[in-house]
């Protein structure tokens, strides 16, 4: 019988674990973050952040996303920016495909010094197919 138990009480910790890389507000997030860029999961794609200028919050901040290998699963990257310790974002960032495999996204506001998440989504037509983000702390 107390093996029974110590079993149940295992299994009911594992099964409602949630890891603490995976966003609370947004699931589709689950691959972990790296500070440099992040990786896509479902579709095998590192995606490395370059920046043009070094991030912060009293300027306009832009980088390159070069991803590993060009993909005829997405035909849409979506960017977002999030700050989870305050539960907000920023406004949208431009977005420019600059050939198959790079991406030169602008108008990065980092609306306050702190934690910040940079969100990709790979969609195709209009469905999510592979999400990731960075996480980095901006001054």
């Amino acid at each position: 019988m107390k093996a029974l138990w110590l079993l149940f009480s295992v299994l009911g910790l594992v099964a409602c674990a949630n890891p603490d890389y995976v966003s609370d507000d947004d699931q589709q997030v689950q691959n972990k973050p790296m500070a440099d860029g992040a990786y896509f999961s479902k579709v095998r794609i590192l995606a490395k952040i370059s920046w043009e200028n070094t991030p912060n919050s009293e300027q306009a901040n832009a980088f390159i996303l070069n991803l590993s290998a060009p993909s005829d699963q997405f035909n849409e990257l979506a960017v977002s920016l999030w700050m989870p310790s305050m539960g907000h974002g920023s406004i949208p960032v431009k977005i420019e495909k600059i050939n198959p495999t790079q991406y030169r996204i602008t108008d990065v506001y980092f609306l306050m010094p702190g934690d910040w998440d940079i969100r990709f989504t790979l969609k195709n037509n209009g469905v999510v197919i592979d999400s990731a983000y960075a996480s980095m702390i901006v001054p």
